[in-house]
């Protein structure tokens, strides 16, 4: 059987798949373009010191190498064996692999699970085979492994045709070996060496978390990126991130998929907050994994992490040969949460004896005179970044960068402050190629739009700034008391979060009217009136609820309606009664929920809530898990209501903080419950005397699917 710990392969049992001393190919080929024939050529070619097994009854020779005619014909264990033979010869490879106890296989082979029904059959078969033998697999249907810093080539990827691997600290996974060819030959382009590059295909054995949990572990890698389509085994991936994490690796990932379209519809409106992306999205915040929104991104992140471009705070200095482009790239700055520092008045003053007319405000503009003297940049450079004022500066010089005459001085000044003052320095604009090897040598990123460059900066503080501890708990989650499965209406749901200490309005529940005016009269009109019917689990939209009731005439009448509402839009459904509540007139409305995952656990989102929850839909997601108060309100700040509570127009921070502090006991008891499959409270309403007060809510409970 394989060896797995939290789910994922031990990384010392992957040591040969991915660092092999020998490799055996099966259905060899003498020809370097064909399948059998790439690894061994393209090896070859990077220098791989290793032992080759060309494996093929046809010939006596590949490549110089004795061909043998089987693997059982080996005399040897060898730590790799490259399948490149069709798919009815592969479980006969796989007994061979096990009886010479080698150490993994690579299976290239499709017609598996990518094909569906018998194709998904033989792939289960396949896995079980290798996970009784104990062998471990990548693949099959894929691309397979390339590591360039021993030089060893198990891949037939087209890439490899366009000459040797750049050796380098990156490590690169991917679930498609198409994409990850791709941003293989755009690293190429680059110059950005990529140590580990790895295929997974359709991950039988071996998986994209193994593999980042892998190079978590290599101490050669000191970026980790990737790309993934789908997550078969969630708790896995977060084991993965989490070694990562503790490792101070940093991770960059583009997650294909974005759309809701798979989303399941849920009984709350958690259901439409909470979706398939958004819950990948709090796994990657929740680790500090920065999500790439495209290839460009990827490779400016990854190349940018490599350089080891750390920002310590989020403080930038824009320096710009053009005004315009300036405001542009401030914008971008305010959007992305980058601070522009103002320039005190002894910086502007020395800025000033070098360009008398420049725009000293932050961006700084040192205007045309460039053009007359190719020395102002780097003046202009070394002052600001021997301020201390700032942590990161982005030059933007645009097209001027392609004069040689301008562009040479200014660079290679713009290098010497690099490294002199050890400040991440960014370059937008376009410039000579032996420029911009100087510039990437030197480890300085160049883009050509200067607003992607201000994101990158953005995406280099999120991946190097301060962070929380994000240890996950292994304890398993009990509960104070289980609660059955069930939906819980909102009379027993108040009283579950009451419980918690979660603040909830008032609420007295009356079978009959007369028990109804006195519970009015024992709250105060005025009142709300709302249907207590376990059917109906939103209200409002049956008018079922009736609002601002001020005298026992018109609560009488209320009684009738709601009841009456409630039994129309539930085809007769039993109502036991009504709730009667304190009449609040909320200063913000917010919603929070909590959707149990079938894959990362239990979510919590928070977004502007009441009746402009569907709306404005600009809720944020995290995982429960560990959730505490600045999470929270860091949440809250990404909201329409939460930021006004927060930081704008009804600004309060006690305010904030007893928004917050719900948010986390919701959190808490959720998992102190683990059988809450789906958690609703809408609104969560801040009064005019900033106090908050649960005033709806729904709980689901379905112990099935807790993991």
């Amino acid at each position: 059987m394989l060896e797995r710990q939290d789910g994922l392969l031990v990384s010392s049992s992957l040591v040969r798949l991915f660092s092999p001393k020998s490799i055996a190919v099966v259905g060899a080929s003498e020809d370097p373009a064909r399948i059998g024939g790439r690894p061994i050529a393209a090896s070859i070619e990077m220098g791989y010191e290793g032992d080759i097994y060309p494996i093929n009854p046809k010939y006596d020779s590949i490549f110089g190498r004795k061909c043998y005619q089987s693997l059982l014909d080996l005399d040897c264990s060898p730590d790799l064996i490259v399948v490149a033979v069709g798919t009815k010869f592969v479980p006969g490879i796989i007994e061979q692999a096990a009886s010479l106890k080698a150490g993994s296989v690579v299976v290239f082979s499709s017609g598996y699970g990518e094909i569906g029904g018998e194709g998904e059959i033989e792939q289960e078969r396949l896995r079980v085979q290798c996970e009784d033998s104990g062998v471990i697999l990548l693949g099959p249907n894929c691309l397979g492994v390339i590591n360039s810093t021993i030089g060893a080539a198990a891949s037939f990827t087209a890439t490899l045709e366009s000459g040797t691997l750049k050796s380098g600290n990156v490590g690169f996974a991917c679930q498609s070996g198409a994409f990850g060819s791709y941003f293989l030959a755009l690293a190429r382009r680059r110059d950005l060496g990529v140590g580990n590059w790895i295929a997974t295909g359709n991950e039988a054995v071996v998986t994209i978390a193994d593999c980042i949990s892998y190079l978590a572990d290599d101490p050669k890698i000191e970026v980790i990126a990737g790309y993934i389509e789908g997550v078969r085994n969630g708790p896995a991936l977060m084991s993965a991130l989490e070694r990562a994490s503790d490792a101070n690796k940093p991770v960059v990932l583009l997650k294909a998929g974005r759309s809701e379209a798979g989303s399941r519809a849920a009984k709350s409106h958690t259901g439409a907050m909470v979706g398939d992306d958004r819950a990948i999205g709090a796994v990657f915040d929740h680790f500090g994994v920065e999500r790439a929104s495209d290839l460009d991104d990827l490779i400016h992140i990854t190349e940018s992490a490599s350089f080891g471009l750390k920002p310590k705070s989020k403080r930038v200095c824009l320096l710009t040969v053009s005004g315009g482009v300036g405001i542009m790239m401030a914008d971008e700055a305010a959007e992305v949460g980058l601070e522009l520092p103002a320039l005190p008045d002894d910086i502007k003053a020395r800025l000033k004896e070098l360009v008398p007319f420049a725009g000293l405000e932050n961006p700084v503009d040192f205007t045309g005179q460039f053009l007359n003297d190719a020395n102002i940049a780097g003046e202009f450079l070394e002052v600001l970044a021997s301020s201390s004022l700032f942590d990161s500066i982005l030059v933007y010089l645009g097209h001027t960068s392609l004069a040689q005459s301008l562009a040479g001085p200014a660079i290679r000044r713009l290098i010497e402050v690099r490294h002199k003052y050890q400040i991440p320095i960014l370059l937008s604009g376009l410039t000579t190629p032996t420029l911009m090897d100087e510039l990437r040598q030197a480890g300085v990123p160049v883009l050509e739009n200067p607003v992607e460059a201000v994101r990158l900066l953005a995406s280099l503080f999120h991946l190097f700034g301060p962070k929380t501890s994000k240890r996950r708990s292994r304890d398993s989650k009990m509960s104070v008391e289980s609660i059955s499965d069930g939906v819980y209406p909102e009379r027993e749901s108040l009283e579950m979060l009451a419980s918690a200490q979660v603040p909830t309005v008032e609420s007295l529940f009356a079978e009959t009217k007369r028990e109804a005016l006195t519970h009015a009269l024992a709250l105060g009109f005025p009142v709300v009136v709302k249907a207590d019917c376990p059917a109906l689990l939103h209200k409002s939209e049956a008018g079922a609820v009736l609002l601002g009731i001020n005298d026992p005439e018109t609560l009488a009448n209320a009684f009738d309606l709601v009841v009456d509402s409630a039994r129309k839009a539930t085809d007769g459904s039993p109502v036991r009664g009504v709730l009667i509540q304190k009449m609040i007139r909320p200063l913000l409305e917010l919603i929070v929920g909590v959707k149990r995952d079938p894959n990362f656990g239990h979510l919590i989102a928070v977004g502007t809530g009441g009746v402009l929850a569907e709306l404005i839909s600009d809720s944020k997601v995290a995982l429960v898990e560990g959730l505490d108060e600045g999470n929270a309100i860091e949440m809250l700040s990404k909201t329409a209501a939460g930021k006004a509570l927060i930081s704008g127009r009804f600004k309060d921070p006690d305010g904030a903080r007893r928004l917050a502090l719900a948010v986390v006991r919701v959190a808490k008891f959720v998992t102190l419950h683990p059988e809450i499959s789906e958690l609703d409270i809408n609104p969560l309403a801040v009064t005019k005397d900033y106090e908050v007060v649960a005033l709806d809510s729904l709980v689901v409970a379905k112990a099935e699917g807790i993991f």
